[in-house]
């Protein structure tokens, strides 16, 4: 395989990963940081982040107790 044919290749699976969505693993930091932001945001969020906040928000709910939460988002 040729340079230009490896780098066409990469070129078409990031496009192709890109369209069908990014695959990340986030932290549980990375969660409640991104839960306290969402929640400061809540009122300013587009609808196409609403079932990604409600996925977030869960995680938090699930995996803390409530004192937890409260101290979180406080």
């Amino acid at each position: 395989m040729t340079f230009d044919q490896n780098l066409n290749k990469q070129s078409k699976n990031e496009n192709d990963a890109l369209s069908s969505g990014i695959d990340y693993h986030f932290s549980s930091e990375e969660i409640k940081e991104l839960a306290v932001i969402l929640r400061r945001n809540q009122g300013n969020l587009p609808d196409s982040l609403s079932a990604f906040a409600n996925i977030v928000e869960t995680y938090i709910y699930n995996t803390m107790s409530v004192s937890e939460v409260m101290n979180l988002f406080s």
